[in-house]
C-alpha cells in the first residue's frame, strides 16, 4: 500500500482564495485496486454547499475523470466538504509524466482549477521508485 499525503492545490489567486483543495491518494498495490483519491474542498468563507460530480485532474490533451465521486462528510467547524473517488493505476502513471497538472471542480457553482505544491510531484516520484523495486 502506498499513501500520498495530503497536499493543499490552490487556485492562481494562491493564498488570497478563499477556496483550496487538499488531496490525498492511497493505492493498495494489488492488481485490480484502483487508486483511492480523497479531496477535502475547504472554502474560508463558509461550509461548501455544493461540489460537482464532474471532477478532473488534467494536462496538456489528457485528461483523468474522477469516477464514482462519493461525498464522505461536511464539517462545518473546518468549513470541509469531504469527496472520495477512484481512477485506475494506469491514470496515476500518466499523472507522474505531466510537468503541469489541473485539477478542476465546480464548488457553489464557481468554476475553479487548482494547482498542485511541488510535494506533490516529491509524492509520485517517490512512489514509482517504490513500484519499479517491486
Amino acid at each position: 500500500m502506498f499513501y500520498f499525503p495530503s497536499t493543499v492545490w490552490e487556485t492562481e489567486a494562491g493564498r488570497r482564495a478563499n477556496v483550496t483543495a487538499h488531496l490525498d491518494i492511497t493505492h493498495i498495490t494489488e492488481e485490480g485496486k484502483d487508486v483511492i483519491c480523497n479531496i477535502s474542498f475547504i472554502d474560508n468563507r463558509g461550509l461548501p454547499e455544493n461540489v460537482s460530480q464532474d471532477i478532473s485532474i488534467s494536462a496538456y490533451d489528457t485528461v483523468i475523470q474522477l469516477n464514482d465521486v462519493e461525498i464522505l462528510f461536511l464539517d462545518h467547524e473546518i468549513n470541509t466538504y469531504r469527496i472520495t473517488s477512484n481512477f485506475s493505476p494506469q491514470e496515476l502513471f500518466e499523472l507522474s509524466q505531466m510537468d503541469e497538472i489541473v485539477l478542476t471542480a465546480t464548488v457553489d457553482d464557481t468554476a475553479y482549477q487548482f494547482y498542485p505544491p511541488k510535494m506533490f510531484f516529491i509524492y509520485l516520484s517517490q512512489y514509482f521508485e517504490i513500484i519499479a523495486t517491486q
